[in-house]
């Protein structure tokens, strides 16, 4: 997955990682992999430890606030799921630029794009394997290429 800042005055990358819990197999290869490539990736279970748990929702916003960009791993479970939802609201709020949020469905369904109209205006990375035992193929069909910064 290639991440470029489009001027020299923009911050470094910032990856926010929107998912469902039971995705978190193949989010978490993807995040490992972004990591060593050098990018500032926001990865809940790396950012959110159990002795801070109650700091829930203001290590989410803090993290949505300091996106740059986004890869949101939709299925029909996170377009129902309170958290994601407040994610992906808050970094359309965020992101001005679409382009800087990246779809993986995990498999594709209709819903997520039906909830969040916005996503339409791209077309999403698709993740035919299951999450929950993801394949090596299914983590570099996520990251195509190298993260670049």
């Amino acid at each position: 997955m290639a991440v470029s800042n489009n001027s020299s005055n923009d911050r470094s990358p910032s990856i926010f990682l929107s998912y469902k819990s039971e995705d978190a197999n193949l989010v978490r290869l993807v995040a490992e992999y972004l990591i060593a490539g050098g990018l500032d990736v926001w990865f809940n279970e790396y950012q959110i430890l159990p002795e801070n748990y109650e700091r829930f929702t203001e290590a989410i916003d803090e993290g949505i606030r300091q996106a740059t960009h986004a890869v949101v791993f939709t299925n029909n479970r996170w377009s129902r799921a309170d958290w994601c939802l407040y994610e992906m609201k808050g970094l359309l709020r965020s992101i001005a630029d679409r382009s800087r949020i990246v779809e993986v469905c995990i498999p594709y369904e209709d819903e997520p794009r039906h909830v969040f109209q916005e996503l339409l205006e791209r077309a999403p990375v698709i993740v035919t394997g299951d999450s929950r035992d993801p394949s090596p193929k299914d983590m570099q069909k996520v990251v195509r290429e190298p993260p670049t910064g």
